[in-house]
């Protein structure tokens, strides 16, 4: 029903419609021909734009035929002695029905054709639309049924058409009964059609704010579990997104309904609801009778219960619950095949026969019986309120078997394995850089895995390539930098700000890659802390019979701070970095030459050096500024003066 609002003709020729039927309404009352002549023009012009001519009349052609089938089943199963025949002629067209459905819907008997010399037939068959064909078929099959119950009123080929061909319910339901649309085509104009214009409004409004102020707002997290990087956890993000998918699936659906409700409305008719708040459900029984409840009672109706009744009568062997555990699974698993053709569908049809089976055997235990006897409030209301979340969450992983192929839920099945995390880090060594680890658990020590890094509204940057996973972790850092005298390389610091992570795992015995984005936040460094280093001391001091060093004290801020330390004779400009120290309240360090080959410890030169120091705390992601001190080293084998060391 968005479609409506589409383009500027859709719309245009929408109104113009509606409009032509209130006139008839208001001016022509009592003409019901004129009625379904206008409606089924309407009908015919409305879907000339939504789908091919061919399309069109071939469903008037098989409608056409089941009208007449359903005249015959009408009229004759009243006598007991057509009985069987009218069962065997109903039995055929359904059986007809599911032909046409399949040789629409799923790709193999066109490929059968092709590769049988019906190459002709299947290329025809794809110049069929599949759009609304499953609302159609139920449709159909509705009205032969209930001719051969003697259910249907007097059956007239303009109202059956328009009741096949009806727009406002064509694309996606909700699915009416013939009853139902029967009454509305012949009732005439009443005083009271002021309201149903004014509940019409409301129904569009309602249908526009779900649509297009809704549905945009969880689209873009519901669709690709990929697009989620709310956490660095994988599974959270696939969790956020089936949740995510819960409601924009709902109010993408739901808000459709309420347009086609609408628009019905406008012209007269009252179609049935599709949505009753299907997330306050307690149970999946009760999520059924809330959710896309046109469906559902079709599936009760004309499935379920025939199903159940011929286990009961045929099968007297087989206890009453085990016969309606086998009708839930044969129902949804009908039910997942209606709604698409691949494998994925079949187990989403049967996660939801298997949720209602095991609710059925939970309802008749004790334990649940007495549960809902209960008479506290508290007890009751806690009860409620954990039934509705195990149900949406229930109902909501079930999406994932709806929305993702079994390759893609493979792939997630995977990457769960590999328990990756990302977070940022600040590495201490040759690189005193913030960066980000990757932690993950491989699969297998010959896996390989591509990375990528992209900054938040950035383009992707290739970062590694086929990197060997058996470590388990691997280090991203900032921009890498060359020096072209002395040919070592540095990394600047990754920035403050939101970065993603995206990895392709290369499984050793797969061909394919599975792709997964993980967040990371590196954390604001360049907002200093409210630190000091106003109680650093720094001296000379004699560490060896022989040689001179420099000895620090400092008070760092907190217990889980760090220190980098550097240090440079004055008449250098290439600063030196000490070992990185971890404190606890009051510490020292030392600074003295290395001897480098050698294990023995060198004194200082003589000199003035500049020492300089800052605190960190990678966890909370500061740095404190700089603060400096400089400190002489003498040359004789005391310092000047008293004989203790010399205090900058």
């Amino acid at each position: 029903m968005a479609l409506i609002f589409d383009s500027l003709g859709i719309t245009a020729l929408y109104g113009g419609i509606i409009l032509l039927m209130i006139l008839q309404r208001i001016f022509l009352p009592g003409k019901g021909l004129l009625k379904q002549a206008l409606l089924l023009l309407a009908d015919v012009l409305v879907l000339s734009c939504l789908v091919p001519p061919l399309t069109i009349l071939v469903t008037a052609v098989l409608a056409m035929f089941c009208y007449g089938v359903a005249l015959c089943l009408q009229k004759y199963t009243a006598r007991a002695q057509r009985r069987t025949w009218m069962f065997l002629l109903l039995t055929a067209n359904i059986l007809l029905l599911l032909i046409w459905w399949v040789l629409l819907k799923y790709p193999w008997p066109k490929a059968f054709l092709r590769a049988s010399s019906g190459a002709f037939f299947a290329d025809k068959i794809d110049l069929i639309a599949t759009i609304g064909l499953s609302y159609i078929f139920f449709k159909l099959i509705h009205t032969l049924v209930d001719a051969y119950r003697g259910l249907l009123p007097d059956l007239n080929l303009f109202t059956f058409l328009n009741y096949i061909f009806f727009f406002p319910t064509y694309l996606s339901g909700p699915i009416d009964r013939f009853q139902n649309f029967h009454h509305w085509i012949n009732r005439e104009s009443l005083k009271a059609d002021e309201l149903f214009f004014k509940a019409a409004f409301f129904r569009i409004f309602l249908g526009v704010v779900k649509k297009f102020i809704l549905v945009p707002f969880f689209i873009f997290y519901a669709k690709d579990y990929g697009q989620v990087h709310l956490s660095s956890v994988y599974l959270i993000n696939v969790a956020i997104s089936l949740f995510a998918y819960s409601f924009y699936l709902y109010f993408d659906f739901s808000g459709y309904s309420d347009l086609a409700i609408g628009v019905a409305m406008l012209l007269g008719f009252r179609a049935p609801e599709n949505f009753d708040a299907p997330y306050r459900a307690r149970d999946i029984a009760e999520f059924w009778k809330r959710w896309h409840i046109s469906l559902s009672s079709i599936l009760r109706e004309y499935i379920f219960l025939p199903l159940v009744r011929g286990i009961s009568k045929h099968f007297t062997w087989i206890p009453r619950l085990a016969g309606t555990i086998c009708g839930y699974l044969v129902t949804f698993l009908l039910c997942g095949l209606w709604h698409g053709t691949t494998l994925n569908f079949v187990l989403w049809g049967l996660w939801h026969g298997a949720g209602l089976a095991v609710h059925k055997v939970w309802a008749q235990t004790p334990f649940s019986q007495k549960l809902q006897q209960v008479k506290c409030k508290t007890v009751q209301n806690a009860f409620v309120v954990i039934s509705i979340a195990i149900t949406f969450c229930y109902v909501s992983f079930g999406w994932l078997f709806f929305n993702y192929s079994l390759n893609q839920i493979a792939s997630i099945q995977a990457v769960s394995r590999l328990k990756l995390t990302a977070a940022p880090h600040y590495f201490y060594g040759n690189t005193y850089t913030w960066g980000i680890r990757l932690k993950y658990r491989p699969i297998s020590a010959r896996d390989k895995m591509d990375i990528d890094i992209r900054a938040k509204g950035k383009s992707w940057v290739h970062y590694a390539d086929a990197v060997n996973v058996g470590s388990g972790t691997f280090n991203v850092y900032g921009e890498r930098r060359n020096n072209a005298v002395t040919s070592e390389f540095s990394y600047n610091n990754l920035l403050p700000g939101d970065y993603q992570l995206r990895l392709h795992y290369q499984r050793a015995d797969r061909n394919s890659k599975q792709r997964v984005i993980l967040p990371v936040t590196i954390p604001d460094y360049l907002e200093h802390a409210n630190l000091t280093a106003d109680d650093l001391e720094a001296k000379a001091c004699r560490l060896t019979d022989t040689g001179w060093g420099i000895r620090l004290k400092y008070h760092p801020p907190t217990r889980d701070a760090k220190v980098d330390i550097e240090y440079r004779p004055l008449q250098s400009d290439s600063w030196v970095r000490y070992r990185p120290q971890h404190v606890k309240g009051f510490r020292f360090a030392h600074i003295i030459k290395v001897q480098t080959g050698h294990s023995k410890n060198q004194s200082l030169e003589p000199g003035v050096y500049c020492i300089r120091i800052r605190y960190i705390n990678p966890k909370k992601g500061y740095f404190s500024d700089w603060t400096e001190r400089s400190v002489h080293i003498p040359t004789g084998p005391n310092p000047s003066g008293d004989n203790k060391d010399e205090i900058s």
